[in-house]
């Protein structure tokens, strides 16, 4: 009787434990949110209270949940409050990097470097940073890493002044992890790593309703199975969102505006978002604008990729960029205004399809910019190898509107191999063109000519 008794307490002692798995915590700023995942089961919900989180990397759990109140911040900067004089500077010294500080990034002309994550701020801004202490003016910085100190030429007087520090707010090889309703800013995030999501190591992840804003590199790095929606992602250095070798991704309802600060070269990389090696990637209903670079890019052998619904306007390059990559479905977009200002040959078009395969392209409407013009819907082919000549794309039934400025409705430009596009079964057909300057000069085979020979 005894021993059965001592089972049936020892069965409903298991049954209680089990219910009482779903564990909630609650945080304040101050408060080591690593220090608490570190001393709560997997699967426990971290409700963050409003107030800023400063200089917090956190690794979590598989199943934990990060919630914000409206108004948590998790900063990713400390706060630099002791300067000295140095003739026309200001020097704040003692200020090392974390250990954990990554280096990446291919930099154009003004930004010598990109590649290094520490970001001066002043009052939310970061100032751009040169490579000796004879370049700083206004509006720059300078680290000098070796001495461990930053000299600057703005006075700090009444300011608010931080330098980047963690390189992450959110990472690790976690399955199943919920981000949602925080603002993430001021990280030390390399190029190609997220401030949320780091290099996209975990599976299973949700991030939604976030704001990722000034960060170094990317807002938001999305793994396997990773639900990224209704996020606001802007003012990020490198770009705004991003991923690669994933799979099962989708990319929803989100804003992507305004990044591309950091003097990334964006030949090779930098825009709104970016993807490369993913499979079964679906990006649709996002409003993506004003990037200084693409709006949406997909690079490098991805395949099943669907971009529907989204409106992308005003980026400085390319609407939707498909590149040495196979099976796409592009539809339903809005796009207005991209590469107004950067466009050429056949590049920087509202959609192109460089050197891709396997892609229809329909029921978009296309708006060119009415002032510059720019480039519509293009395929472009070039020498990328022999898997990646562009075949077997079809653009039908879409809306291409041109009213003033120049460029390429829609079309195909080959500077390698011309011969081959028509071998490739590409088609164009069914597409609507208005034209709403026609007494411009249009470009037949071969010749320039007029509207109504055109």
């Amino acid at each position: 009787m005894f021993a059965l008794r001592t089972s049936c307490l020892v069965a409903a002692w298991v049954l209680m434990l089990g219910a009482a798995q779903a564990v909630e915590v609650t945080l304040a700023p101050g408060d080591d949110i690593q220090q608490a995942v570190d001393a709560h089961p997997a699967g426990t919900t971290f409700h963050l209270t409003a107030g800023v989180y400063r200089i917090q990397s956190v690794i979590p759990k598989r199943g934990d949940s990060f919630v914000g109140e409206d108004g948590a911040v998790l900063n990713g900067a400390k706060l630099v409050t002791a300067f000295e004089r140095d003739g026309a500077l200001y020097v704040a010294a003692n200020q090392p990097i974390d250990p954990n500080t990554q280096i990446q990034g291919v930099c154009r002309k003004g930004y010598p470097r990109c590649g290094h994550p520490q970001d001066l701020y002043l009052d939310g801004h970061p100032l751009r940073a040169v490579a000796s202490k004879s370049k700083v003016v206004p509006g720059t910085f300078y680290y000098d890493y070796d001495a461990e100190a930053v000299t600057f030429a703005d006075d700090p007087s009444g300011h608010v002044v931080e330098l980047s520090y963690r390189p992450f707010a959110f990472g690790g090889p976690a399955r199943g992890v919920r981000i949602e309703n925080l603002i993430v800013e001021n990280y030390a995030c390399a190029d190609q790593q997220g401030a949320i999501g780091d290099h996209g190591e975990g599976a299973d992840w949700t991030v939604s309703h976030n704001e990722a804003r000034w960060n170094h590199g990317v807002g938001i790095v999305g793994g396997t199975r990773a639900l990224i929606e209704a996020n606001n992602v802007h003012h990020n250095g490198e770009m705004g969102i991003g991923g690669g070798g994933a799979e099962h991704v989708v990319v929803s309802g989100n804003e992507i505006a305004f990044n591309v600060w950091n003097g990334t070269d964006c030949g090779w990389e930098c825009g709104g978002a970016k993807w490369a090696e993913m499979s079964d990637l679906k990006v649709f209903g996002n409003y993506v604008h004003d990037n200084a670079g693409d709006g949406l890019w997909t690079d490098i052998d991805c395949i099943d990729v669907v971009y529907d619904g989204n409106r992308i306007e005003n980026n400085l390059q390319a609407g939707i960029s498909h590149e040495i990559s196979f099976a796409a479905t592009i539809k339903n977009n809005i796009l207005k205004g991209n590469g107004g200002k950067t466009f050429n040959w056949g590049g920087q078009g509202q959609i192109q399809i460089q050197n891709s395969s396997d892609t229809e392209v329909f029921a978009n409407t296309v708006v060119l910019d009415p002032k510059r013009g720019g480039n519509g819907i293009m395929i472009v082919q070039q020498n990328r190898g022999r898997r990646h000549m562009p075949r077997g794309n079809t653009i039908h039934d879409n809306d291409v509107a041109m009213a003033g400025g120049e460029g390429a409705a829609a079309g195909w430009f080959a500077d390698y191999k011309p011969q081959a596009f028509a071998e490739g079964s590409n088609l164009f057909d069914a597409n609507r063109y208005h034209v709403y300057a026609p007494d411009g000069d249009f470009w037949a085979p071969n010749e320039w000519t007029s509207f109504t020979a055109w």
